[in-house]
């Protein structure tokens, strides 16, 4: 009977060296004393940091209805769009097309960023079955151009066509005329579903309850086919909201924010990493450098210097069509 039981010198030994293991990663992915750095404030609520093909970081201000452009080497921040439907997440696609989750307009667009009277396009995605959705929130493009996004429901809740508040996929022709496909609803069965990311191959696809502070991976088979659905992780303790945007860095580490932080898990699913910000964090996204974390919190935008290499996707995208 007593070989069947937990030794407890092992099982101390085993909590010991994951803590080691842990502070170790910690200590080599933070650098020490590195601070977030305000580079930019006075908003009203950011959101959706998206790398631009040119090395600037372009984010919203979902209440004032703003797309702005932070630059680097200057430091400074202009305002890119004023009317741009509540835009929350954003991504720029492999052609350097800025694809928008615009929450108040109900839709995912696409932006042109030559200066025009109408500088965004017809809808990407609009309808699912013949109803509006509810309030696209964030989004991930794979390296195909085909669009994930979760459309949880913000706001008043009156005007809603759906109960659902799911996550969808909006398949891209690959003939070359980018023509849509139908919209596929791949997940209905979230409570509010937030943050969207996939891995670096592809193979997995994260996606934060941001109610229920769940992160869920699930195993893609093919682009809009998932399955195996999964609590990767759980955010816990802090000040703010819950589970929010989320990103990759190159080893298939996860930067997920909520309650003031950025947690970095493992692929296993280990906390590994936790980066404290001044104010509650909402969405992340790795500059040009492959190093620097930007992070929206409340009303401004932060940086932080790390020692990993990111995911550039519109920087592989762009050499894949080389």
């Amino acid at each position: 009977m007593l070989k069947n039981k937990e030794n407890p010198m092992r099982q101390s030994v085993a909590t010991l060296l994951l803590f080691f293991c842990t502070s170790s990663i910690h200590a080599q992915l933070v650098p020490k004393d590195a601070v977030p750095e305000k580079v930019a404030d006075g908003y009203k609520f950011t959101e959706g940091p998206a790398l631009a093909p040119d090395g600037s970081i372009y984010f919203t201000d979902i209440p004032a209805a703003l797309i702005l452009r932070f630059d680097p080497k200057t430091g400074k921040t202009a305002i890119a769009e004023e009317n741009s439907g509540n835009a929350n997440g954003l991504m720029f696609d492999h052609d350097g097309v800025l694809i928008a989750c615009r929450h108040g307009a109900r839709e995912v667009s696409s932006w042109s960023l030559k200066h025009s009277p109408q500088r965004f396009r017809p809808a990407v995605s609009q309808r699912y079955n013949g109803k509006k959705l509810n309030s696209p929130n964030d989004l991930d493009i794979d390296k195909s151009g085909n669009i994930y996004f979760t459309d949880p429901r913000y706001g008043n809740r009156d005007s809603m066509e759906m109960e659902i508040e799911g996550v969808y996929f909006q398949g891209i022709d690959s003939d070359g005329n980018k023509a849509m496909k139908p919209l596929i609803r791949i997940d209905a069965d979230l409570v509010r579903p937030n943050g969207i990311v996939l891995s670096p191959d592809e193979s997995i696809l994260y996606v934060a309850d941001r109610k229920a502070n769940y992160i869920y991976a699930y195993d893609v088979d093919s682009p809009g086919k998932v399955k195996n659905k999964r609590v990767f992780a759980r955010l816990n303790g802090g000040e703010g909201p819950g589970s929010d945007g989320m990103c990759v860095d190159q080893q298939g580490r996860l930067y997920a924010t909520g309650f003031s932080k950025v947690w970095v898990f493992e692929p296993t699913g280990q906390l590994v990493a936790t980066i404290p910000v001044a104010k509650p964090t909402i969405n992340v996204t790795f500059a040009e450098d492959n190093k620097t974390l930007y992070i929206t919190a409340n009303k401004g935008l932060y940086r932080v210097p790390l020692n990993t290499d990111a995911t550039l996707k519109h920087t592989k995208y762009s050499k894949d069509k080389e």
